[in-house]
C-alpha cells in the first residue's frame, strides 16, 4: 500500500516580515491586530510603488480619491473634506502630521513623501480616536525620526511636463545617546 507523503518546506529563519504599526488607532497595535478599515503605506511600498507624492499614494488607496494637487479635496468613501454636503460645518475627514492636526492652509506645501515614514488611511468614522472632524476617517502622516547615527540622502529627479524635484536630508546625533537633529528639504515644481 502506497501512502501520500506530503513535504512541507521549512521557511528561511533568515526571512523577516517588517512589522507595521498602526499609530492612528493610538494603540500601537500591528495592521493584523487592528479593527479597523487602514490602508498603510510604508517606506518601502513608497519605492515598490514609485510613488513621489501623498497625492499618488492615496489615490492608490480603496475608496480614496483627491481632486488635484490639494490635500483638502481629500475624499474618503464619498465624503469629502468638508462634509457632505459641502457647506464647509466642520471638517469631517482629519489630516495629522507627526500626531498634530494640519490646518487647511498648511495642507498646500504637504505634497511629497520624501523622508515620510509612513501614511495610513483610516476610513470610516474616527471620531472617537482622532476627535469630532474625523466622521468620515482620518489620514496620518509620520516623518522619519531623527537618527543617532549619521545618516544622509539626496535625490534629483526630473520627469514630463517640466516637473523637477530636488530633495536631501541629512540626521544625527547632536549630544551622543541623548539628542538627535534631522533635516530634510525638498524643492518641486512642475509645468
Amino acid at each position: 500500500m502506497l501512502l501520500p507523503v506530503v513535504a512541507l518546506a521549512q521557511p528561511d529563519s533568515d526571512q523577516k516580515i517588517e512589522e507595521v504599526i498602526v499609530t492612528g488607532t493610538k494603540q500601537g497595535l500591528s495592521v493584523q491586530e487592528a479593527t479597523d478599515s487602514v490602508e498603510i503605506f510604508s517606506e518601502q511600498r513608497f519605492a515598490d510603488e514609485i510613488t513621489y507624492t501623498v497625492n499618488e499614494a492615496l489615490a492608490r488607496a480603496a475608496n480614496v480619491s483627491v481632486i488635484g494637487d490639494n490635500l483638502d479635496t481629500i475624499n474618503i468613501r464619498g465624503i469629502t473634506r468638508n462634509g457632505t454636503g459641502g457647506a464647509c460645518q466642520g471638517q469631517a475627514i482629519n489630516i495629522y502630521v507627526d500626531g498634530a492636526p494640519a490646518s487647511r492652509n498648511a495642507l498646500f506645501g504637504l505634497q511629497t513623501v520624501w523622508d515620510l515614514e509612513q501614511v495610513e488611511v483610516l476610513r470610516g468614522s474616527q471620531s472617537t480616536v482622532q476627535g469630532r472632524n474625523a466622521i468620515a476617517g482620518a489620514v496620518i502622516l509620520k516623518s522619519r525620526n531623527p537618527t543617532f547615527e549619521w545618516e544622509g540622502a539626496a535625490r534629483a529627479r526630473i520627469a514630463g511636463f517640466g516637473t523637477q524635484q530636488y530633495a536631501a536630508l541629512i540626521s544625527g546625533p547632536l549630544i551622543e545617546i541623548v539628542l538627535a537633529f534631522r533635516r530634510s528639504v525638498d524643492f518641486q515644481e512642475s509645468d
